[in-house]
C-alpha cells in the first residue's frame, strides 16, 4: 500500500524538486535573495510560500516542520552547496527525518 506523505514531508520534497531544477546562478546559500538575485534554501521556500520576509528562517522552519537547531544549520550561509547537494539533503531529511553527518565540500550538518 502506498503511504501518502504528511504535509511537512511533501513540502520538503517539493522544495528539493524546485531547488534541483534551478540554474546554479539562481541558488546561493550566502544570499536570502531580493528580486532577481540568487536565493538560499530558506529564501526560496519563503518566496514560494508567499512569505514576504525572505530571511525569516523561523517561518520556513515552522512550515517545513523542523526544529530551530536543525534549521539554523540547514539555512546556514556557511554551507556552500550546489542545487543538487541541497536537494539531496532536503530529500534525506524528508525521508529519514534526520540529517546525520551529511558531508559536502567539508561541510557537516548534524542534528544536535
Amino acid at each position: 500500500m502506498l503511504n501518502i506523505p504528511d504535509v511537512y514531508t511533501k513540502r520538503l520534497l517539493d522544495l528539493a524538486d524546485f531547488i534541483e531544477n534551478l540554474d546554479e546562478h539562481q541558488f546561493s546559500m550566502r544570499q536570502w535573495g531580493q528580486l532577481s538575485e540568487p536565493r538560499c534554501i530558506c529564501g526560496w521556500f519563503n518566496h514560494n510560500d508567499g512569505h514576504q520576509q525572505k530571511d525569516d528562517w523561523r517561518h520556513a522552519a515552522n512550515r517545513l516542520g523542523i526544529e530551530d537547531a536543525l534549521a539554523s544549520k540547514l539555512f546556514s550561509p556557511d554551507m556552500d552547496w550546489t542545487t543538487h547537494q541541497a536537494a539531496s539533503m532536503l530529500r534525506e531529511l524528508a525521508i529519514s527525518g534526520d540529517v546525520e553527518c551529511l558531508k559536502w565540500r567539508g561541510s557537516i550538518v548534524t542534528q544536535s
